[in-house]
This record gives structure tokens, C-alpha cells and sequence, in this order.
């Protein structure tokens, strides 16, 4: 197999890891508060005394504290429901090679209702049709593949393997 080598557009706008994007917003709010810091302590002249200069600090200092633990909480349930979706994906990989069809197929639908996915739903029309369930794939994933804004819009979108088995569904 062939190497394909990813030009600078590539690799310059693949979507980041979990690790980089904390990092990055975490650098920017605290170059955003030494900002303020500057600008409401020093620049503006709101305070005139030291103590009003200190409470205007603690406020700074309390409104920084709870932008960052939204933050926080927000990229720990990001990254707790792409983990999510990754096991679900393994598991329902797991149970297929297992010949478990309707085991697959109930990780797989829950996987996608979590990030939809064109392998994925994919993967869930192959365990139906291997199941035999072909009124569940009928009412299901000929309804689903019709959608329009089910995957995100177009699925011209999409890979050229992904779009040829979609439309073959379809048909």
C-alpha cells in the first residue's frame, strides 16, 4: 500500500486532539484576563485607592475563576462523549466480528444518534443486512440515508466510498 503524503492545507486544518484544543482556549483566557487586568487597573482609571483597586482585582479575579470552570466543564463532557463514541464504535466493531448482529447494531445506532457518521451508519445497514431484518432496514436506514440534515447536509460531503454505498442503499 501507498503512502499518501498530506500537503500544508492538510495538516493545517485537520481537527484537532483534545489535548490542543484545551490548551489553546486555556493560553488564550489567561492572555484575555491579563488583559483586562491592564486595561480596568491601569489604563481605564476607574479606581482612584488602592482598595478599590484590590476589589476591582477580586472581581477580575472571580469572573476569570468562573469562565474557566465553565471551560472546564464543558471540554471534560466534550471529551467524555467523544470517548463514548469511540468505545461504542469498538464495541459494536467487537460484536460484528462476534457474528452478534443485533448486538452491533444497537452500539452502532447508539453511537450515531452521539456524532453522526457515515461509517458508522455504514456499519448499521451491513448488521441489518446481515441480520435479515430487511423491514428495520427498510423503515430505518432507507429513512435515515433520505434525510437531509441527518449527516450534517450534502453527502457529496463525503468520502467516494462513503457516498457510492449510501446511494447503493438507497437504491
Amino acid at each position: 500500500m501507498k503512502k499518501v503524503k498530506k500537503n500544508f492545507w492538510e495538516k493545517a486544518f485537520t481537527y484537532p486532539s483534545f489535548k490542543t484544543r484545551f490548551s489553546v482556549t486555556l493560553v488564550i483566557a489567561v492572555v484575555l484576563f491579563g488583559l483586562a487586568v491592564y486595561v480596568f487597573l491601569f489604563k481605564l482609571g476607574l479606581t482612584d485607592t488602592v482598595a478599590d483597586k484590590v476589589s476591582m482585582l477580586n472581581l477580575l479575579v472571580q469572573s476569570a475563576t468562573l469562565l474557566l470552570g465553565i471551560l472546564a466543564a464543558y471540554y471534560a463532557l466534550r471529551q467524555l462523549v467523544e470517548t463514548r463514541f469511540t468505545s461504542l464504535d469498538e464495541a459494536g466493531m467487537q460484536e460484528y466480528k462476534r457474528q452478534h448482529y443485533f448486538r452491533a447494531f444497537t452500539k452502532w445506532k447508539e453511537a450515531l444518534y452521539i456524532r453522526p457518521e457515515v461509517a458508522t451508519f455504514n456499519n448499521m445497514a451491513e448488521a441489518l443486512l446481515l441480520m435479515g431484518d430487511f423491514d428495520m432496514f427498510d423503515d430505518y436506514i432507507i429513512r435515515m440515508s433520505e434525510s437531509n440534515n441527518f449527516f450534517g447536509g450534502d453527502i457529496s460531503e463525503t468520502e467516494i466510498s462513503d457516498r457510492v454505498t449510501l446511494l447503493f442503499l438507497r437504491a
